[in-house]
């Protein structure tokens, strides 16, 4: 199965059938697929909204990936889907001592996504902590950076939104950027952004 017919089994909204259906699969699908058997390393901040007893996209990943360890973040109890690939943390993706957990397990990833509050000031604090344990040519992805929490929007003065930061990083290479996706590779060159 291709990544989009693994989201769209899982019931993830990553894929074109669950939830809002953002498509972010066909995406994925070119720039990860190339991956598919190796050994990586991947963690997702955000497991699920609604329910602690599933996580749609990490079991996505899971069967794409089948070399792979997924490494799952989140703000609520998902420990109950601990298995010999995947590893559940929890805590709050803006608190450094909370993610240190997770990199004092593993420091080095592959990929990192992040699809946990949405918040800019969330994602800002968890890349600038989290970005330093991407592997060389590695990826970060920050997803639905178009959806808000409404205390930031109204937030006086204006928080720079996630899409606004991205912009103003100068050393590394923005493979693709819209309102809703960010996908950055790492790279040790200072580099011109990329926006397909």
């Amino acid at each position: 199965m291709n990544l989009t017919e693994l989201a769209n089994k899982y019931g993830s909204d990553k894929g074109i059938t669950s939830g809002d259906g953002h498509g972010y699969t066909l995406i994925y699908e070119k720039i990860l697929g190339p991956l598919k058997n190796e050994p990586i390393n991947i963690l997702e901040i955000g497991i699920n909204r609604f329910e602690c007893d599933k996580a749609p996209s990490l079991m996505m990943w899971r069967d794409y990936f089948p070399k792979a360890t997924i490494y799952g973040f989140d703000i609520r109890d998902f420990s109950g889907l601990n298995s010999s690939r995947i590893k559940i943390f929890q805590g709050d993706q803006r608190k450094k001592n909370h993610l240190m957990r997770v990199t004092d397990v593993c420091s080095e990833f592959d990929v990192i996504i992040d699809d946990g509050s949405h918040g800019s000031l969330d994602q800002q604090a968890s890349f600038w902590y989290l970005f330093a344990y991407v592997k060389e040519k590695g990826l970060y992805i920050i997803e639905d950076l178009h959806l808000q929490p409404l205390d930031e929007v109204a937030s006086k003065p204006p928080i720079l939104q996630t899409q606004h930061f991205i912009k103003t990083l100068g050393w590394h290479v923005t493979l693709y950027c819209s309102e809703k996706l960010a996908v950055i590779k790492k790279t040790a060159m200072k580099a011109g952004r990329l926006f397909l």
